[in-house]
């Protein structure tokens, strides 16, 4: 660990503290500075921590050869995260007050507040087993 060492509050328990993500690569946390200036190499991510950049604030937990980021602080003016349920038959639903897009790097699929659905790409496919239906005010055929 570089830096000024975390402050140890008692036997068996990890030191937890906010810091600046300083350098990340691919969405995660490579070193952080801590509150009181102390520089750590980032060991780990847990699992539900979102993409990273440099200026983020994390939270942190000391580690013998540095520190895991546990979380990310949202920016004041940040709203807060989709909320994402999983359900028990395995589904999952996604809320959001304003619009969900899915993207890839060859296709984008919008689900708009305001009840359109927007997809994009090459080519779009619709394939049905049984019967597929349209139903619109208007449909336009090319």
């Amino acid at each position: 660990m570089e830096g000024i060492p975390f402050a140890h509050p008692g036997a068996g328990s990890a030191p937890i503290r906010l810091a600046t993500v300083m350098d990340a690569r691919d969405g995660a946390a490579v070193r952080v500075r801590d509150t009181a200036g102390g520089m750590h190499r980032v060991t780990g991510h847990g699992s539900a921590v979102p993409h990273l950049l440099p200026g983020d604030t994390v939270v942190v937990a000391a580690t013998g050869d540095g520190c895991v980021v546990l979380d990310r602080l949202r920016a004041p003016d940040e709203a807060p995260a989709a909320r994402v349920e999983r359900h028990a038959d395995g589904s999952v639903s996604v809320w959001a007050d304003g619009a969900i897009r899915l993207h890839t790097r060859g296709a984008t699929l919008e689900l708009h507040p305001d009840g359109r659905l927007t997809a994009g790409g090459r080519a779009l496919e619709l394939a049905a087993a049984e019967n597929l239906n349209l139903r619109g005010g208007r449909i336009r055929l090319n």
